[in-house]
């Protein structure tokens, strides 16, 4: 009898209690590792196991990560390998290997909340047709780990109205077409069936969260299944120096791809012209001018966006130009001036 208790209490224990599967990808994320993974380490879910990935970082990222696995109170694996650049192609790596029944994607430099999975997981086992429970708000913090007031207010704003508490899933899908987001993955957790469904990430582009969930969003409306936003905060979000999100000229090819590949008939929206210009006040003008080639999605239609820019930039040339003569001229001027007094006083 006593045997036949123990049985059914591990059968309730693995119904009540699945395993969890997070995926961390580090690249040049030595300062934030630690903290990363203990905030894993302190989650009120105990479950989990952790899956880390260091992409060829030229700092300590993988021998850190190599020294946490050994502390590690869940069951880790610490993997490294040289630098691919590919987001998608190294959060596939792990989610190969991930043998956990929900999944969760974040970067090595985010940190979770302490309560970022227990109440997703609970939402997802009472109901088998929920796909992923999300939570959309974060906060912001710096390289040194202090939050952010000021863009944690805005961003969240930002979100607070995207994410309606009855958006359907036809909204989210044109959330991501008509302002190339709903809500960061770091704060999702998605059954790894569905992700299995769809392929994972689309290794032969540049983007990775929007085509995740882009793909997934498809996959919902097409087989009838629904999802669950919460009004919490799942995760704190690093604003560093090294973040992609930075890099313009990557984020314009990345919404250009998922244009061309999950919006084909559909126009270019016009947040696509916001990004660009946004874009060309970050980077040289030359390096602007290749972003019109981007999968023929933006060739034409912002050509008189090229041509404003053309004659910004020969603009600024001239104004440098003639910046540069006035400068001389009151170098030349002050110079005479001081020889004419000198001459003067002697």
């Amino acid at each position: 009898m006593k045997s036949i208790c123990i049985i059914n209490n591990l059968g309730y224990l693995m119904k009540t209690n699945p395993l969890v599967s997070i995926c961390c990808l580090s690249y040049q994320h030595s300062r934030y590792i630690e903290q990363n993974i203990k905030a894993i380490w302190g989650q009120d879910y105990k479950n989990v196991e952790i899956l880390a990935l260091d992409d060829g970082s030229k700092d300590n990222s993988a021998q850190i990560l190599n020294e946490l696995e050994i502390k590690s109170p869940f069951k880790m694996t610490a993997l490294s390998q040289s630098n691919s650049g590919n987001v998608g192609k190294n959060f596939n790596v792990m989610l190969r290997r991930a043998q956990g029944k929900y999944i969760l994607f974040m970067s090595c430099d985010d940190v979770l909340t302490k309560n970022a999975i227990k109440e997703k997981v609970d939402i997802l086992e009472e109901d088998g047709n929920i796909s992923f429970v999300v939570s959309k708000k974060y906060l912001v913090i710096d390289g040194k780990g202090r939050v952010n007031a000021r863009r944690s207010r805005g961003l969240q704003k930002s979100v607070s109205s995207n994410l309606q508490d009855n958006i359907n899933i036809d909204q989210l899908i044109d959330l991501e077409y008509k302002k190339f987001g709903s809500f960061f993955i770091q704060g999702a957790l998605f059954r790894k069936s569905v992700v299995d469904a769809v392929g994972g990430f689309d290794e032969d582009m540049v983007g990775d969260d929007i085509v995740l969930r882009t793909k997934i969003f498809n996959y919902v409306k097409e087989h009838e299944l629904s999802f669950k936003i919460l009004n919490t905060c799942g995760f704190l979000y690093r604003n560093a120096d090294g973040n992609l999100h930075k890099n313009a000229y990557r984020q314009i090819k990345t919404v250009a791809q998922v244009l061309e590949r999950f919006f084909p008939d559909k126009e270019n929206p016009p947040v696509l012209a916001d990004w660009m210009r946004g874009g060309f006040d970050s980077m040289p003008f030359e390096k602007a001018y290749t972003m019109f080639d981007i999968n023929g999605r933006t060739s034409a239609e912002y050509k008189n966006v090229l041509q404003l820019m053309l004659k910004r930039s020969n603009k600024i040339r001239i104004y440098r130009k003639r910046f540069k003569v006035v400068c001389l001229f009151a170098i030349f001027s002050l110079i005479l001036n001081a020889i004419f007094i000198y001459l003067i006083l002697k």
